[in-house]
Formats: C-alpha cells, sequence, structure tokens
C-alpha cells in the first residue's frame, strides 16, 4: 500500500475529483490536495513510498529541480496528470501519465507500477565519486587523507562532502552512515 498520495492542481473541481476517485479505491493511506507545490507538505522519511501526481505546468521548471528545491525525497515518484496538449519532451521525466478521461481501473495499476518501482528503486542522487568518498569519510579518514587515498586535492574533497551533504539533506558523519548502510552503499562492519 502506498504511504501517501499528493496531488498538486490548480482546479479545485479536478483536485477533489481525483481525491474521490482515489479515496474510494483504497490504494493509499492518506491522500492530500494542493493548489501549488508551494502549499506541499511532505514527509521526508527514506524509503517512504510517496507518489505525487501533479499538472506538469507546475513544475519547478523539470521534476529533478521540483525535488531539490521543495526539498522532496528521492523514492517520491512523479505522475503527470494531463488534461491538454504537452510537449513530450516535459513528460520524459515522469513515471507515469494519467489521462482526466482515464477509468479508475486504468489509474490503478499505473499507481501499482509507480509504487512497484519505488519498492525496488535503490537510487540515491550520488554521482560515483561522491560514493567513493562517502565511504572514505565514513571509514574514519579526515579530509586530507581521503585527499591523498583517492589523489585529489583537500578543496575537492571538500566540495564534495559539501555536496553530499546538501544532496543528502544530512549534516553529520552518523547521519551518512546510516545513510550508506540504508542505501547498501556500505556494510555496517566496514563503518569505524
Amino acid at each position: 500500500m502506498i504511504n501517501c498520495i499528493y496531488i498538486i492542481e490548480k482546479s479545485e473541481i479536478i483536485r477533489q475529483g481525483l481525491i474521490s476517485i482515489l479515496s474510494a479505491s483504497n490504494l493509499a493511506k492518506n491522500i492530500h490536495g494542493y493548489s501549488s507545490f508551494d502549499n506541499l507538505i511532505i514527509s521526508h522519511s527514506q524509503g517512504c513510498k510517496q507518489i505525487i501526481i501533479c499538472n506538469p505546468l507546475l513544475l519547478k521548471e523539470d521534476i529533478a529541480k521540483t525535488k531539490k528545491y521543495y526539498n522532496i525525497n528521492e523514492q517520491s515518484r512523479f505522475i503527470a496528470l494531463i488534461y491538454t496538449y504537452l510537449n513530450k519532451e516535459l513528460l520524459n521525466n515522469f513515471d507515469e501519465i494519467i489521462y482526466i478521461d482515464d477509468s479508475i481501473e486504468s489509474i490503478k495499476p499505473k499507481l501499482e507500477k509507480c509504487l512497484e518501482n519505488a519498492t525496488n528503486s535503490h537510487e540515491h542522487p550520488l554521482s560515483k565519486r561522491e560514493i567513493e568518498i562517502l565511504k572514505e569519510l565514513i571509514s574514519g579518514k579526515t579530509n586530507k587523507e581521503v585527499a591523498s587515498s583517492l589523489c585529489l586535492s583537500v578543496h575537492t574533497v571538500v566540495t564534495h562532502r559539501k555536496n553530499i551533504m546538501e544532496k543528502t539533506n544530512i549534516k553529520s558523519l552518523s547521519g551518512l552512515a546510516v545513510y550508506a548502510i540504508v542505501n547498501n552503499i556500505m556494510d555496517i562492519q566496514d563503518i569505524k
């Protein structure tokens, strides 16, 4: 079951109608509707199964920038709510598309597919280099030792460290250690 479905749509009639239809289907524990992302209050817990159904025109340019701007966790899945013609490029990053004339029978498998993708996904926002640096830091090395080990400057290590903390929204090494374990980046035995 989906923990939460968030519906982001300016039209109250469409938003409330979709909430009503989805509530009757018992697909989610909670269903919330908002007129814009600015009004969205979202759970930030890692691994939380969330689906965001939104009008693509309400995004901050694209999904990645919207996630970053509104601090939406990476496991959240986005479904486009379409009721007018939109450029296909705008829809490329959505996990699924719901059309205004879709029946509940056609919407249900789309939501289940997004839920399955969210459950099976082990994606995280870190690059390969950031993962290397994260492993070194968590294993107890200082910035200088990490720089020496990976043949980088200390400044580069510090920059990567800042980027890791910004991308994960975690500000401590102990928190990053938990993040690394949860995301299968490191085993608990490797952490000092």
